[in-house]
């Protein structure tokens, strides 16, 4: 269970928790949407590289190869998502 003080909002299929009071500002809804997408792009550069690494290649089981590989479409399809909800927003901001 969750603490009163957390602000719970299901994206489609993404659940982004906020601390603090509950946030009635569309623009910071957006602002932490941009962050999520931030982190997981970084996220997914470092899947990438690890990817592409002969040696980690070389090394792996490919079990673990292929759940890197779904772990990376899962990221890329959150990435897809929250940047749609970011475009709704930036919509209804206008």
């Amino acid at each position: 269970s969750m603490p009163a003080e957390v602000t719970t909002w299901v994206v489609l299929d993404i659940t982004l928790w906020i601390q603090g009071k509950i946030v009635k500002d569309r623009k910071m809804m957006l602002q932490e949407f941009e962050k999520e997408v931030v982190q997981e792009e970084q996220f997914l550069q470092r899947m990438r590289a690890q990817l592409w690494s002969n040696d980690f290649l070389s090394k792996a089981p490919a079990t673990v190869v292929e759940e890197k590989k779904q772990k990376m479409q899962e990221v890329k399809n959150k990435i897809l998502l929250l940047n749609h909800e970011i475009q709704r927003l930036k919509m209804e901001n206008k």
